[in-house]
């Protein structure tokens, strides 16, 4: 008698167990695409922007050009930090460990609109000190929040990163 529940509730277990395994992996991959999606949106107008650089327009030209990519491209700058912001906190930044492949996510983040820099900055020291995101990856970021002033804090010795980005905490609000 005991059989007829037992063998009936572990094969349910093994069906649940199986179907969350899939939707996981599911997650993984929409969360994948979606993060590709982000970051070759963010790079496409950036490249259009270098190609329109090198051109010989006229200034007039040029700058109409330029700015017509920019009203596009500064939205989408929002956008994508409002997302991955979100995706980092609920996930961790994106790394291989959730990502099917290995995706420069980091880009988005150095491209953040000024009215999320504080937040971002708090979110790269958590998964700094996590072990969710690379120390050079957090580095390189926070060097471009900063405006990109002097060398990348840390790079002069890989050594000190998350002290020095510690350390920097203190002027993180700024």
């Amino acid at each position: 008698m005991k059989n007829i529940f037992f063998y009936p509730m572990l094969l349910m277990l093994v069906i649940l167990s199986s179907c969350a395994s899939q939707k996981e992996t599911l997650n993984k991959e929409a969360l994948s695409r979606q993060i590709k999606q982000m970051v070759d949106a963010d790079q496409k107008n950036r490249l259009l922007l270098d190609e329109l650089r090198k051109s010989n327009l006229p200034k007039e030209v040029f700058k109409r050009k330029r700015d017509s990519i920019w009203k596009v491209q500064l939205p989408m700058d929002e956008q994508n930090t409002i997302e991955l912001i979100a995706i980092t906190k609920k996930h961790g930044f994106p790394n291989t460990e959730f990502l099917e492949k290995p995706i420069g996510a980091w880009v988005i983040f150095q491209h953040t609109p000024e009215k999320y820099k504080a937040e971002v900055k708090q979110l790269l020291i958590k998964e700094i000190n996590t072990g969710r995101m690379p120390a050079i990856e957090g580095s390189m970021i926070m060097w471009h929040l900063h405006g990109r002033n002097g060398i990348p804090w840390g790079i002069r010795d890989m050594g000190v990163i998350v002290k020095d980005l510690r350390t920097k905490n203190d002027t993180i609000n700024k």
